[in-house]
């Protein structure tokens, strides 16, 4: 490793110390150490993570707007609203009939449908559409939203790597893997177990969130009655829905045609808001992320491209690390986990598949590798793309203490990402 290498993992520390202390958040934080990145940096190695960096937020961009611009119709059209109302009635009845603790059921229904939606689409249209559902949920029922929250971030990021489409970096292993849908079939289970883990650690963390029955009546009868009341508006959540399937279904069976359907997908969900959309017609459609939110993942692939850069040697110390233990999962686990926390997971997952595919071809390596990736983008708020997002959606919410920001999100984070190491170690390394 070398002196600049050194100096930019210091810089990473003291600015993520900074957000830790909300001296400032990730929209100036991750901007301010992508320029330190770049005047660190060999100047070639400089100029290639800009292109590079662009060219994979470009990309990210375009189709995280379309994603995020079917969630803004979905909420308008009161789709999520009713949604979340059904999901509060289930947990209601559930507490009422089955004894069920709330603490246990609403994790478990908002997880569980964050985790679903996420294996069959996308992680980042998971968390745009159930963050919506899970604040109304905990709302409702007196129970803190931000431990759900935060298990919803985690939930999207193990039901991504549940399925072959689910996330940008199981395309990229894949590809390097050769791996077709049906192998990821043993990962999906082993999920489920992790799944299965995230909700009692949620649930511990809600174990002071408690209703008298009589009480829990009310709210479900509430839901009852507002369900009856609230307008939906079919067109806005069909054309919504529908404009959805093909920003994200068609590409993954044809990749090299994916932003001409992402480009069709954003045309119909303009002329859907147009048609059925009551909100100011001024309202630019294509800010869907915001400003903020974009340049936050732009400087995060900004500051990945330069930390896989081969001035700084970084990528060459862990190759030759990993070599010297023979590919071993804990190994190939732990240097996805680090290199993941401090960059993203799909930038991560593009640097690190070659390497780990010419120590550790089996599948073996290739789960180690997705796990170690999944670990490390629950680990901190801006190690997934999904995480950022939340970030941004969440900050409208009307209380401080509802939203979830870098530091609120830094010790589940941490606690819950060591806990999925341990698991996944023992499961990859004993039972694939």
């Amino acid at each position: 490793m070398t002196i600049s290498a050194i100096i930019l993992i210091g810089c990473i520390v003291a600015v993520f110390i900074a957000m830790t202390r909300q001296v400032f958040g990730p929209e100036v934080g991750m901007p301010i150490l992508a320029l330190c990145a770049l005047v660190i940096a060999d100047p070639i190695d400089s100029s290639h993570a800009v292109q590079s960096g662009f060219e994979e937020f470009g990309r990210i961009a375009i189709i995280f707007t379309a994603v995020a611009m079917a969630a803004h119709q979905l909420k308008d059209s009161n789709g999520l609203k009713s949604v979340g109302m059904v999901a509060g009635q289930i947990v209601g009845l559930a507490s009422l009939k089955l004894a069920l603790p709330l603490r246990i059921g609403i994790p478990a229904i908002c997880l569980g449908m964050t985790w679903l939606l996420a294996a069959i689409f996308h992680n980042t249209t998971s968390i745009l559409i159930t963050a919506e559902i899970a604040f109304l949920v905990c709302s409702e029922f007196n129970v803190k939203p931000a431990p759900v929250l935060n298990g919803c971030l985690v939930a999207s990021n193990l039901g991504g790597f549940s399925t072959r489409w689910g996330d940008t970096p199981n395309l990229i292993e894949a590809n390097v893997w050769g791996l077709q849908a049906s192998d990821f079939i043993q990962i999906l289970f082993i999920n489920l177990g992790t799944l299965i883990l995230l909700i009692l650690f949620v649930s511990a963390l809600l174990r002071t969130s408690t209703l008298p029955q009589a009480e829990v009546n009310i709210v479900v009868q509430g839901f009852v009655r507002a369900r009856k009341e609230l307008s939906i508006n079919a067109g806005l959540i069909i054309g919504a829905g529908i404009s959805l399937i093909v920003v994200i279904v068609p590409a993954i069976f044809y990749p090299t045609m994916e932003f001409r359907f992402v480009g069709v997908g954003m045309l119909l969900l303009c002329l859907v808001a147009k048609l059925f959309n009551s909100r100011d017609p001024h309202i630019n459609p294509f800010n869907a992320l915001g400003f903020e939110t974009l340049s936050t993942l732009a400087a995060v692939f900004i500051l990945a491209a330069v930390l896989a850069g081969d001035h700084l040697g970084i990528t060459g110390m862990l190759t030759s690390w990993i070599k010297t233990t023979g590919g071993a999962t804990w190994a190939i686990l732990g240097i996805s986990y680090i290199g993941t926390l401090f960059t993203e997971a799909a930038s991560w997952a593009n640097t690190a598949s070659t390497m780990v595919y010419s120590i550790a071809p089996s599948h073996r390596g290739a789960w180690a590798l997705g796990a170690g990736v999944c670990a490390g983008s629950s680990s901190l708020i801006t190690a997934a793309s999904a995480g950022i997002l939340l970030m941004n959606q969440t900050a409208r919410f009307p209380e401080p203490k509802d939203r979830v920001t870098f530091s609120s999100y830094l010790r589940f984070g941490i606690t819950f990402s060591i806990i999925m190491l341990v698991y996944y170690t023992i499961v990859i390394s004993y039972f694939v």
